[in-house]
């Protein structure tokens, strides 16, 4: 068994777009073009297309199509259920959004997903390891736990500098900023800090509206 386990995996690959003539075999084309940058071989295919036309299917009717294992045609059926261009409900399987629309809806927010899960965990290992063992500090998980030692801190006459890890609320993208705190915000549980590069950041909890970045994590320094 290997290091690492893993639930689930994607292979997208960035692939020449096909020419668009001859005309009469664009379409097809370009729907085996999608299956291969989705890292899905012609048999996956084959079974996607089968499931397309039957409109609903089973395991039992796709080995008997294929003339192949319950175990080989279920690993089609898992690469496609994985990815979100079919669907499952028991043991019959069925699509229900064109292609376009379940890489749209189901695939590109997995992944990202999976990539953010990812980002974050390094990120908060590595702010672990490399600047709490060095710095003198105190990481919390949330807004409302770290304002009280900031404050405190302020009491003491103590400019806090602040590292905080999260989403930004207008691209969702999953960022690190650090910088001084300029302002606490005990009634919304706000913080306010400053950024590198100078603007003021509005920071709150993960379900916080109105706000710049909503944080996972909170590394304070200047102890």
């Amino acid at each position: 068994m290997s290091e690492f386990e893993y639930l689930v995996e994607w292979r997208v690959r960035n692939i020449q777009l096909p020419e668009k003539e001859p005309e009469e075999t664009y379409n097809q084309r370009i729907k085996d073009w999608t299956f291969s940058s989705l890292g899905l071989d012609k048999k996956t295919q084959e079974v996607y297309n089968f499931i397309d036309v039957k409109k609903i299917a089973t395991l039992d009717d796709l080995t008997k199509f294929l003339n192949a294992s319950t175990e080989v045609v279920q690993g089609y059926l898992d690469d496609l259920y994985s990815i979100g261009i079919i669907e499952k409900m028991g043991k019959a399987y069925y699509i229900t959004d064109s292609l376009s629309s379940a890489i749209i809806r189901k695939l590109i927010p997995r992944i990202t997903e999976s990539l953010r899960v990812v980002a974050l965990t390094e990120s908060k290992a590595r702010s672990a390891s490399d600047n709490l063992l060095k710095l003198k500090g105190k990481a919390f998980g949330n807004v409302s736990d770290a304002l009280p030692f900031l404050g405190d801190m302020k009491r003491k006459g103590i400019n806090p500098m602040v590292k905080v890890i999260g989403v930004q609320s207008s691209s969702d993208e999953t960022v690190e900023i650090e910088g001084p705190i300029i302002d606490l915000d005990y009634r919304n549980h706000y913080i306010t800090m400053v950024s590198s590069s100078g603007e003021k950041i509005v920071v709150g909890g993960r379900q916080s509206n109105g706000v710049d970045l909503k944080a996972h994590s909170i590394i304070i320094k200047g102890e």
